[in-house]
């Protein structure tokens, strides 16, 4: 019973962040459109309305699972950047070096979108300059895999505006939180600069396939 309603509070505290990460995602796309709208670019701010449609669509269609696959995670992404490329446009360069044998791996629902979010707000949002964000999958020993968001181009200099880029705001500490309820001893998140306007986010988890036994959440 003990082991049950440790299960029954751990699901509670999930649905809890997960409520709370939704209206971030909300609150920045409109911010979006409005701007588009102001500009009257018309057509720009009819995609973005269908891209944030869709989004939430697949937010609410999978709400019940706090595990997402990595393909899953990537065509949810791919719908929130070209939000974000019509309100920068020749600033943001996404590259995906995720290996084919890594897309049905679960990860944490909503965790590529925060970690890019990061990127756009310290480094696209301050630039003039062309931002190149890196994803990227690596298999690591002990069956676990590091999910890598690495940016160049702008990076807010000295140790305090580091620390803010690397524990900032609802989305990354979210992201923690539910790393760590969903793999308490073995997932993590780590952030901070690498030099040379450098700054990467690790998150660490153990691989379980989407939809496999094995989920966290499933256990207990």
């Amino acid at each position: 019973r003990v082991r049950d309603l440790e299960a029954a509070f751990a699901n509670a505290r999930l649905s809890h962040l997960e409520n709370q990460i939704n209206p971030h995602f909300l609150f920045n796309a409109l911010n979006t459109i409005s701007a588009l709208v102001a500009l009257e670019r018309k057509s720009d701010a009819v995609g973005a309305v269908a891209s944030l449609g869709e989004l939430l669509r697949r937010s609410l269609k999978h709400s019940a699972s706090p595990l997402a696959s990595v393909a899953d995670e990537i065509e949810s992404t791919e719908l929130y950047l070209h939000v974000e490329a019509l309100r920068f446009p020749d600033r943001l360069m996404v590259v995906w070096k995720i290996p084919d044998r890594f897309l049905s791996v679960a990860i944490p629902r909503f965790t590529l979108q925060p970690l890019l979010e990061n990127v756009v707000k310290h480094s696209v949002a301050r630039s003039v300059d062309m931002v190149t964000a890196t994803i990227e999958i690596t298999e690591l020993p002990e069956s676990r895999c590091c999910i890598t968001v690495r940016n160049d181009g702008y990076v807010p200099a000295g140790p305090e505006a580091s620390a803010e880029m690397a524990d900032d705001g609802i989305g990354l500490a979210n992201l923690k939180q539910r790393t760590k309820i969903l793999f308490p001893e073995a997932g993590e998140v780590r952030c901070g600069p690498l030099g040379d306007n450098q700054f990467e986010c690790r998150l660490i988890i153990p691989i379980n396939q989407a939809g496999s036994s094995e989920n966290p959440e499933d256990e207990g």
